[in-house]
């Protein structure tokens, strides 16, 4: 009687010795996974935009920075997620829904490289993020198309604007392609009509899986000519909720005949698009960086 019970203790034993290391092996494959997935967060600022990267290797970009109002809600977003450093900073434009609360976020995290427009348009939140660089003895790069910069992984490069000088202030929008090994996203600021026929007529990869919507979906953000060259899944539209004006009917028509997904942040909220490298998920986020609910089924 006692072989038998002591046969079967054994094999008892060893089946809970498997099922523990295939748990703890699963878990490290999750952790790893998940250390490996780069982020990126369009904020829920309203009609104005700020967009937060995050490399799996802790490095952060932030792009634009919404209105001055919006700045308590978009520092607040960085601390609830740990960040103290800002790896790369990048005002498209100066104008205030994008750079309004930039002083600020100079002010208060440490700023590694900061990219912007290199234009002499005239308005307080220019002037103030101006003198918050020189006050924290920061320097500012202006970027040309084709330069590029890595942040772990992730590779960028500015894509326009094309020209030093435009009429509309928009077309002017530095423009960034970001790739992270088989996924792309594209951030478009505020470029449209002139800008974006440029680049659709360039010789310039634009393909990418995310496109951030140019000037909160204009009239002339989203021609058909860019859908075709940027091919992507889903387009994220930065706006506030019952707006009469963005998106526009056009840009919404063109997205849906293409069969391109739009993703608005009145509505959805904060959206936090996560990419392995191989596939993007998209979904929605209040504030925390776990818990989120797919936007996407």
């Amino acid at each position: 009687m006692t072989k038998p019970f002591h046969k079967k203790y054994i094999t008892m034993c060893l089946l809970l010795l498997f099922i523990a290391f295939a748990n703890y092996y699963g878990h490290r494959v999750l952790a790893e996974n998940k250390k490996s997935n780069l982020t990126v967060h369009f904020l829920d600022i309203g009609q104005a935009d700020s967009v937060l990267i995050q490399t799996p290797d802790g490095q952060t970009a932030l792009i634009d920075s919404g209105n001055e109002s919006d700045s308590m809600y978009i520092q607040g977003y960085l601390l609830n997620l740990g960040i103290k450093k800002i790896d790369v900073l990048i005002q498209t434009h100066p104008h205030e829904d994008h750079i309004g609360s930039m002083d600020d976020i100079v002010y208060s995290f440490e700023i590694g490289t900061v990219y912007a427009l290199d234009t002499d348009y005239d308005n307080r939140a220019n002037t103030n993020f101006k003198e918050a660089i020189e006050r924290k003895g920061y320097t500012i790069s202006h970027p040309k198309v084709g330069d590029s910069f890595k942040l772990g992984d992730a590779c960028f490069q500015f894509i326009s604007p094309k020209k030093s000088k435009y009429k509309k202030l928009n077309h002017c929008s530095l423009v960034t392609k970001m790739k992270y090994s088989k996924t792309s996203f594209l951030f478009m600021g505020d470029a449209e009509e002139i800008a974006v026929d440029e680049m659709i007529d360039s010789d310039d990869d634009l393909q990418a899986n995310v496109i951030k919507i140019g000037h909160h979906g204009s009239s002339g953000s989203t021609p058909v000519g860019l859908i075709k060259k940027v091919q992507p899944e889903y387009a994220v539209i930065t706006t506030r909720k019952n707006s009469k004006i963005f998106p526009h009917i056009r840009t919404n028509f063109n997205l849906k005949v293409y069969g391109v997904k739009p993703l608005l942040t009145a509505g959805n909220g904060t959206i936090v698009a996560t990419s392995d490298g191989e596939k993007i998920h998209m979904t929605r986020s209040p504030y925390k960086n776990t818990d989120r609910e797919s936007l996407i089924k």
